[in-house]
């Protein structure tokens, strides 16, 4: 398998490990867990944070005011060409197309929508995800008993999952900092209380840890 293959993921495949993950660490049952998941996956996809490909893709934008627009992407041998771009990932959160999206298939398809701009459709065929956006590196990273390692691909563990668990916590009730370093400094400061047997992470760990998953939170308010 090349490096280039071995970036890709199958959208069931980064959906199941990404609900292995919030199971495990927010100590939700599976269909909290998937349901959680898969807000979060559309979220850092909106945001332009994280990159997914098509086999064959197509959105088109009709205009209120006349005329048109047509995307078309198919397989080729340059990888750019076949991104999905986040404006589709946008349209599909606005439309609600998002909550019947095929996983196992990779399909992601954008029936006919309207908004006060115009008139959308479009699909996305065999999708597939970039498998380093995804909390662990590999799928049996995640059932690892959280105190055998760090959830930090390839280091011993210092409780990746736990602080990105309370990142999602805190986005929720709305306890958010304005910058990524505080926010770090804060994830450390609770780290430090609420598992003070455990070997902590640095406040840089941290804050590389989580900077895809805080920009795409800053980067799109409307869909948090």
């Amino acid at each position: 398998m090349s490096d280039l293959e071995s970036r890709w993921i199958s959208p069931a495949d980064a959906l199941a490990i990404m609900t292995r993950a919030y199971a495990s660490a927010m100590e939700v049952d599976i269909a909290e867990a998937r349901k959680r998941s898969q807000a979060s996956i559309f979220r850092y996809l909106a945001a332009g944070h994280w990159p997914a490909r098509a086999g064959a893709y197509h959105c088109e934008f009709r205009p209120v005011t006349g005329g048109g627009q047509k995307i078309d992407k198919v397989p080729n041998d340059e990888n750019d060409e076949r991104i999905i771009p986040k404006d589709y990932w946008q349209i599909i959160v606005k439309s609600g197309a998002n909550m019947s999206a095929n996983w196992h298939l990779g399909e992601f398809d954008l029936p006919p929508f309207e908004d006060d701009a115009g008139t959308y459709s479009g699909f996305a065929k065999n999708v597939e995800f970039d498998r380093s956006y995804l909390p662990e590196q590999s799928s049996t990273a995640v059932f690892r008993d959280e105190a055998e390692g760090t959830g930090d691909p390839g280091r011993t563990e210092k409780g990746f999952t736990l602080y990105m668990a309370e990142f999602d916590r805190r986005k929720q009730r709305g306890d958010t900092l304005p910058t990524l370093s505080e926010e770090a400094a804060a994830l450390l400061a609770w780290f430090l209380n609420q598992h003070p047997g455990r070997q902590a992470p640095t406040t840089k760990t941290i804050t590389n840890r989580i900077r895809i998953a805080y920009n795409a939170w800053r980067a799109a308010p409307e869909i948090k």
